[in-house]
């Protein structure tokens, strides 16, 4: 319909910015924390982004925003490693012995999301719902619309991001930025011996093939299940293997432990977790998980989070028929699947949210563990064509997710491969749901 001035208070609303951290319907709104580089003081419009001035803020998912100021749609973020080795003693010659700085780097890109509602779209549909205040509240409601789907969609990027190394804007094969999968280098699975870390390699096909070979063995044993024995164990895996840093909450140091909530019943399940319970609090209905069937909580320093929404895994060997040759980490059947897909290819959580598969990780991680780059908030426009009978309505955002490894883009490491260097921010663990 037509913009009058009965209705142009309509359009301001249409024009509005949301807040790309207002997420109304996520567990990871409370997790940021805004990162800025400095400005120079001889020339305030240009940015020295990532030089020393640049101080993360140690949340779990570092935010910058100095695209714009840059004009760039890619970010080295640097990470300084200390010096090392024994020193120079006594009377010892120092010369040829001098270490230079290593420098490695976490990248952040950028790529921008559209959805586009279509509250009316020809004139019967006009005419069939005449009256004005109608008209207008099918108008109004548009927002409401892609507001809601906004916040469903970025509740859901950080497991692409944790999964595949980014969100999914960033690694659509036809318009996305040209990054392609990778799974996480620090990737557990619970077998006989407790938590096993699947060998890692920068051979990116080697990798992918272990993880899917790792993943094939999880089956429908208590051995494979989620446990407080696999809790122990990671937590102990990220701080003396990874060296992952602990944020705080109420002056109290912790990891924290995102799972489905198919891993958490296994876990209220497991004998050693309701033994902890019964001695944790007073038998009270208001504060012990076991009287009221909660099971988030906290555990060997972690606290435990639940989502429902947590996708599963999928290998070319399972037999539900919803591994992709396209969306595997490989592009072909030697790789992993992360959530399904629809009729079309593409991943379809935001129509069907809850993953069914069985095969689920839990994403432990600290500070830094996840990088959101993000130009603007989201905005919204409308699209007016064949004289005002068709209209549809828009909202779009810049931005991109990346997970935080530590990339020797130029070497000096000497790695090859997919250069990644280390991850010191998260791990993964999968279990049989």
């Amino acid at each position: 319909m037509a913009f009058t001035s009965s209705n142009v208070h309509f359009r301001r609303a249409l024009s509005a910015k949301m807040s790309l951290v207002s997420w109304n319907r996520s567990i990871w709104a409370s997790f940021m924390g805004k990162i800025k580089g400095a400005q120079s003081p001889l020339n305030p419009v240009t940015d020295v982004f990532g030089m020393s001035s640049l101080k993360p803020t140690g949340r779990p998912i570092e935010v910058l925003e100095d695209f714009a100021s840059i004009q760039t749609t890619k970010l080295d973020c640097p990470v300084f490693y200390p010096l090392g080795g024994y020193g120079v003693t006594g009377r010892e010659i120092g010369t040829g012995k001098g270490q230079r700085a290593k420098l490695g780097n976490i990248s952040v890109e950028l790529n921008t999301k559209m959805q586009v509602f279509n509250p009316i779209d020809h004139k019967m549909s006009k005419y069939s719902m005449n009256k004005p205040i109608v008209q207008r509240q099918l108008l109004m409601r548009s927002h409401d619309y892609l507001t809601d789907w906004f916040s469903r969609y970025f509740a859901f990027q950080p497991y692409p991001a944790f999964y595949e190394g980014s969100s999914d804007n960033l690694t659509d094969p036809t318009w996305g930025e040209g990054i392609s999968k990778c799974s996480h280098m620090n990737a557990y699975y619970a077998d006989t011996a407790g938590a096993t870390k699947v060998t890692f390699s920068n051979t990116k096909a080697t990798y992918e093939q272990s993880m899917a070979t790792a993943l094939a063995t999880l089956t429908d044993t208590a051995t494979d299940k989620m446990s407080v024995a696999l809790i122990e164990q990671i937590v102990y895996f990220a701080s003396h293997s990874h060296r992952i840093a602990k944020d705080t909450v109420n002056g109290e140091s912790v990891y924290y432990i995102v799972m489905s909530d198919q891993d958490a019943k296994n876990l209220q399940r497991d004998s050693e977790w309701n033994d902890r319970m019964i001695y944790a609090a007073e038998r009270s209905l208001a504060r012990n998980p076991v009287f009221t069937g909660k099971v988030a909580g906290t555990i060997g320093g972690a606290v435990i989070l639940i989502d429902d929404c947590m996708p599963a895994a999928y290998v070319a060997a399972d037999s539900t028929g919803k591994y992709s040759n396209v969306r595997s980490t490989t592009g072909d059947a030697n790789g992993v699947c992360y959530g399904t897909e629809n009729a079309a290819g593409q991943p379809n959580y935001m129509d069907v949210p809850v993953d069914p598969g069985h095969i689920k990780g839990s994403i432990l991680f600290g500070k830094s563990a996840l990088a959101l780059g993000k130009i603007d908030e989201i905005g919204f426009n409308e699209e007016k064509s064949n004289f005002g009978n068709y209209q549809e309505i828009a909202a779009d955002c810049t931005f991109g997710f990346k997970r935080a490894d530590i990339i020797d883009s130029d070497g000096f490491f000497g790695l090859s491969g997919d250069k990644r260097y280390e991850n010191v921010s998260s791990l993964i663990l999968f279990t049989h749901a």
